[in-house]
């Protein structure tokens, strides 16, 4: 079994098996920790997967013992090398716990973003990218930008303040509500995160992909930014709608093709960056 990220979500992308992994994903990343790089595992060895365990805990907690004839999902185990997991259809014994049948399922969205809006602008100057606002046309949300100059933003390690040099910067509608500003930062990040914009060196805090040489076109850049900002927004439990977003991104009708594992690293990066 190929464990290289690339070949990996490229299948998921090909196999048409996208939406399928985000909402499997999010499940087993809220409920059990593991990560999107282990559920991409899970879903493609065992397509419809309910829930997942070691042996082990079968045994213990739920007094369910593995079928002599189960295959087992392999995943790659936190400072070692892999895990043997089985799902609940691999097992016999007692019935899995009512709370564990009905479990699948995404957080409740809630439209109104409150207090969540601090953390992002906060988890943006963490990552080392200035965040600010200003008068935008009703029409335009904001802006990512490469800065030909250098910025000074004041971050925080171990409690401490210090300065650190950027040439990235998010500039947001400031007429704009809470939630359009969220969803703004969360795309523009997803452009910084995809490798659309030029490397910026002098970021110490902050590595992406140098895609210079693959000739993305802005279609597929606006996919993989607006993916990054959807992946976000399920995981966290925000209210979004990009479909006619998406749709105006189109070519020739069909959606673009984007990288999904670029989109789930860059999610994945911002998410710990909150988490923190």
């Amino acid at each position: 079994m190929a464990l290289n990220k690339m070949v990996l979500f490229d299948r998921i992308y090909r196999e048409g098996l996208y939406e399928d992994f985000v909402d499997f994903a999010i499940f087993m990343r809220l409920t059990k920790g593991y990560s999107f790089f282990n559920s991409a595992l899970i879903l493609l060895q065992r397509p419809g997967a309910l829930y997942v365990e070691s042996e082990d805990i079968w045994e213990k907690h739920y007094e369910r013992h593995v079928l002599p004839n189960a295959t087992p999902i392999v995943v790659m185990q936190p400072f070692g090398p892999i895990n043997f997991l089985y799902d609940f259809a691999d097992t016999y014994g007692e019935i899995i716990p009512r709370y564990m049948r009905d479990s699948f399922a995404l957080p409740q969205a809630d439209p109104i973003i409150g207090e969540m809006l601090p953390k992002l602008i906060q988890a943006v100057n963490q990552l080392g990218i200035y965040y600010g606002e200003k008068d935008f046309g009703k029409r335009q949300g904001g802006k990512v930008e490469y800065l030909e100059s250098v910025m000074k933003i004041k971050v925080y390690e171990d409690k401490k303040e210090r300065e650190v040099s950027t040439h990235y910067a998010i500039t947001v509608n400031k007429n704009s509500e809470d939630g359009q500003k969220a969803t703004t930062i969360l795309h523009e990040i997803g452009h910084v995160l995809c490798g659309h914009l030029t490397v910026d060196k002098v970021n110490q805090r902050l590595k992406v992909p140098d895609r210079s040489k693959e000739g993305l076109s802005e279609e597929q850049e606006e996919f993989e930014a607006e993916k990054v900002c959807e992946l976000v927004c399920k995981t966290m439990g925000i209210a979004y709608d990009n479909r006619n977003y998406l749709q105006n991104h189109q070519i020739n009708g069909n959606e673009s093709y984007f990288s999904v594992r670029l989109v789930v690293e860059a999610a994945d990066k911002f998410m710990k960056m909150m988490e923190k």
